[in-house]
C-alpha cells in the first residue's frame, strides 16, 4: 500500500536527513540496558 508512494518516500528522506546522529560505543549493563558513550569533543 505504501511502497510506491512518492510523498512518503520524500518525507522519509527529509526525516532521515534532519535526524541528529552520533557515533560512539554502546556499553551494556548487567540488567540488559545499553548506553551510548560518545566523545565529548565531537558531540
Amino acid at each position: 500500500m505504501f511502497q510506491d508512494n512518492p510523498l512518503l518516500a520524500q518525507l522519509k528522506q527529509q526525516l532521515h536527513s534532519q535526524t541528529p546522529r552520533a557515533e560512539g560505543v554502546v556499553k551494556a549493563t548487567e540488567k540488559g540496558f545499553g548506553f551510548l558513550e560518545v566523545d565529548a569533543q565531537k558531540s
